[in-house]
């Protein structure tokens, strides 16, 4: 009986020890195996991820883009200057051909503002950029189906504005299916090289060449176009340029509404110029678009950093430069 009872106590001991280890080992296996399912799970969820990018017609975050102003049409036949975010691809000045396209994505992008594309989206085209600033654009057959004046103005016009917007392109030839084009089907002149001079000419019959900007409403939205005049004598100060705007706004289709006597203050000094204006009325769009034709009228003909601007106490200061109309 003596010899038994250290043996059941060993043996309890034993016992109680393999049942401890037991348990232990039972639980790194648990948690192991919910380590493993969390990991898997994480991973399943990353290759789902994975797979609903590359499948997905939304552009993601890293996709390169680029900024460029490309010049659409309004319904009195501006040509009208957008800023727009565009993708970068190996040939962007062909980008920005595409987004002159008369297709249901570039109206729908410029609808809210009124404006229109000018190329009909049968067109299509190859470039051929030189070392001496000049691109060759070659239009498809399909241009001479146009067969409208005005509408092949917009056409041509909108390219050589939107491709000279590029720093190191300053001319243009056409030519149709790779052949020296001639006149096109409505009439227009397509030979030679076009060069970006006048936008929108109002009178060309003066010395001096200035580009003032105007504006027109497409509820709720507003936006502003550049207009060519020439005139016998350049505005030397702010007030003169004021007047400018105001005498030749009979002359553009156009809701600009400032008149003389709503000029309190008109002035420069160091590179920042000072105005005031008084007795304005009209909403708030009519007072931004007054506001946005100052400030760009400005930009275009003064060296100039900063407009400080008050409309009726309303005042702002704007930075120099801004762009003219913008696409989010």
């Amino acid at each position: 009986m003596k010899k038994i009872i250290p043996l059941l106590i060993i043996a309890t001991v034993l016992y109680l020890a393999f049942n401890y280890l037991d348990s232990k080992l039972g639980s790194n296996d648990e948690a192991d195996s919910i380590t493993s399912s969390k990991q898997t799970t994480e991973q399943t969820q990353s290759e789902e991820e994975n797979n609903d990018a590359q499948n997905s017609d939304i552009l993601t975050a890293d996709i390169d883009y680029f900024t460029h102003i490309v010049y659409y049409a309004d319904s009195n036949g501006y040509l009208v200057p957008v800023l727009r975010k565009l993708p970068k691809n190996p040939s962007l000045a062909k980008t920005t051909l595409s987004a002159l396209s008369i297709n249901e994505n570039n109206k729908e992008e410029i609808y809210f503002l009124g404006l229109v594309p000018t190329i009909p989206d049968k067109v299509t085209f190859s470039l051929a950029l030189k070392d001496d600033g000049l691109i060759r654009v070659s239009m498809s057959g399909e241009v001479m189906d146009i067969k409208d004046k005005a509408k092949e103005e917009l056409v041509l016009k909108s390219i050589v504005y939107t491709l000279t917007e590029f720093e190191n392109i300053s001319k243009i030839q056409f030519l149709v299916d790779n052949t020296q084009a001639g006149v096109l089907s409505g009439g227009v002149i397509a030979s030679g090289y076009f060069k970006r001079e006048d936008i929108n000419t109002i009178n060309a019959a003066g010395k001096n060449r200035i580009s003032l900007y105007y504006s027109n409403t497409y509820y709720p939205n507003y936006y502003v176009f550049p207009i060519t005049l020439y005139v016998d004598t350049a505005p030397e100060d702010i007030q003169s340029l004021l007047m400018l705007l105001i005498d030749n706004a009979g002359n553009v289709k156009t809701n600009f509404s400032l008149k003389e006597e709503n000029i309190l203050t008109a002035e420069i000094k160091d590179k920042k110029i000072n105005i005031e204006l008084e007795n304005v009325g009209g909403d708030s769009i009519t007072i931004d678009c007054i506001r946005k034709c100052i400030l760009l009228s400005l930009q275009e003909n003064f060296d100039i950093d900063s407009v400080y601007i008050a409309i009726d106490g309303e005042s702002q200061s704007v930075m120099l430069p801004i762009a003219p109309n913008e696409l989010n």
